[in-house]
Order: C-alpha cells, then sequence, then structure tokens
C-alpha cells in the first residue's frame, strides 16, 4: 500500500527495494526442513517482522459508549491517517527502531512467530512423508491440539491445519482413509512416527 500511496516516504528510508523492505522489518528463518523424499534441506523463509511495535487492547468500549460512525470518519480521514502513520515509520526509523513495546506486547508477538511454524514443526517431530502411508485428519488435528499445549502454544483452527498438512510435502493429498467399512477424513502420503523412530536419536544437526 506504501508503495502505491507514498513510494517517496520509502525512497527516503532506503526502502523502495523489497528486498531492503524484508531486510529492514522482516525476521527470515533459516532451518533443516524435510523433503518428500526424507532428506534434510536447509530452507529459508519469512517468520515474521522485526519492526512491529505490539499494543494490547485489554479493555472494551461499552457499546452504549461506542461511536457508530467512527468506520465512516476514518474512513473520511484515511489520507491524513496514513500519512500520520507513514511520517511516524520514518520518524522510528530514524530513532534506530527505538520501539517501546509492554511485557505483554512482547509475550504476544514471541507467541505468534513461533505459531507461524507450528504446524510444520509438529509435523517434524510426529509424522514420516511416506507416499504409502495415510493418517485421520481428526486424531492428527488432536495431537496438534496436544503438542500445542505442551509447547504452550495456540493451535491453528482445523481448516488452516488441513491447509498447512496438504502443503507440508508435494505427495501429501486429502483423502478418506481407514478400512472400507469405516473411512474417515484424512491424509495420504503422510503417517504417524512409530514409538521407535520417536525415541530414534535426532541426527539432524549432523547433517
Amino acid at each position: 500500500m506504501t508503495r502505491y500511496l507514498r513510494p517517496d516516504l520509502l525512497e527516503d528510508c532506503s526502502c523502495a527495494r523489497f528486498d531492503d523492505w524484508a531486510a529492514t522489518f522482516g525476521q527470515i528463518k533459516t532451518q533443516n526442513k524435510k523433503t518428500a523424499t526424507g532428506e534434510l534441506k536447509l530452507k529459508t523463509c519469512f517468520a515474521g517482522f522485526n519492526r512491529m511495535t505490539v499494543i494490547p487492547f485489554e479493555y472494551s468500549i461499552p457499546p452504549k459508549e461506542q461511536d457508530k460512525q467512527l468506520l465512516e470518519k476514518l474512513m473520511a480521514e484515511r489520507d491524513v491517517v496514513f500519512s500520520l502513520a507513514a511520517k511516524s515509520l520514518k520518524g522510528f526509523i530514524e530513532s534506530g527502531y527505538d520501539f517501546k513495546m509492554s511485557a505483554k506486547g512482547k509475550a504476544y508477538l514471541e507467541n505468534r512467530i513461533v505459531s507461524l511454524h507450528s504446524v510444520e514443526e509438529f509435523l517434524d517431530e510426529k509424522t514420516v512423508v511416506d507416499e504409502k502411508g495415510s493418517v485421520v485428519g481428526e486424531i492428527l488435528y488432536e495431537m496438534l491440539k496436544e503438542w500445542c499445549k505442551g509447547n504452550m502454544q495456540t493451535p491453528v483452527n482445523s481448516s488452516e491445519f488441513k491447509e498447512r498438512v496438504i502443503a507440508y510435502a508435494p505427495n501429501i493429498e486429502p483423502k478418506k482413509v481407514g478400512d472400507k467399512n469405516h473411512r474417515r477424513a484424512g491424509f495420504k502420503g503422510i503417517r504417524l512416527k512409530t514409538a521407535e523412530e520417536l525415541n530414534a536419536p535426532d541426527d539432524s544437526e549432523e547433517k
């Protein structure tokens, strides 16, 4: 949005190019990820935002005291609001990113960054990509919720979980799984790790 409305501010902040913007505001994460063949390869992805302040809103305005025309008022002043926000951003950059954030805000932001990769980390830990394998979706999602509980994370909703499981490896696809008399929604191309696999030493660091 800034690129179209205030490209001059991006130029002033040396963020006109996306790579410069990502280097300034993005948190890039590189870690080992399993390929469809089970090999470990380093993968770099956009993990979150470094230059972001979270302001927790812990109180709500009672309905009777809410301004019912607030949206219309903000829309009428959107050019001014956006310009003030962009100028403030420039000031933050010039101050060396001296963001002030509460402890609750920091905790929330850290949790959100971790949750961006919670599904993939769960799948790395609990499953194996196997073209002959299958798993019931409901069982896998319940395992995710337990895993998140143990790791103090908030699980994604079931719809997002399904999309991220499918995107985890090229050969994973949503299918009915189970015996002929009791077919259930699930995934083909992935299976749960056996007890031996779960207890096997982690040699990813060596690779």
